[in-house]
């Protein structure tokens, strides 16, 4: 069936969504730095530097795509994308919040 399209009405709403390309970009480099320079882990252990190299490549190849496709159709008014949009959001608190 044919989803509702979205009220991108405010100009609110388009910034907001236009920080997301902003947000990729910056999950993007962080993960890419922190795979290519080994010292970025080196005070942890070798578990978690196992399970943060491979969140950071995670990032890189699932949820920046999902983040920049997801904006995107957003923008067209497609439905479907912002909920998965929405979703996307949820590895990206759960690892930047365990940095902190």
């Amino acid at each position: 069936m044919y989803s509702n399209p979205i009220d991108l009405r405010t100009k609110q709403d388009n910034i907001f969504l236009s920080l997301s390309f902003l947000q990729a970009a910056m999950i993007l480099t962080a993960s890419i730095l922190s795979v290519l320079q080994p010292s970025v882990y080196k005070l942890e252990s070798h578990n978690w530097q196992i399970q943060a190299i491979g969140q950071d490549i995670i990032d890189s190849v699932l949820v920046v795509p999902a983040l920049v496709i997801c904006t995107a159709r957003v923008f067209r008014n497609k439905a479907k994308a912002f909920y998965i949009w929405g979703a996307a959001f949820i590895p990206v608190v759960y690892v930047y919040h365990l940095r902190l």
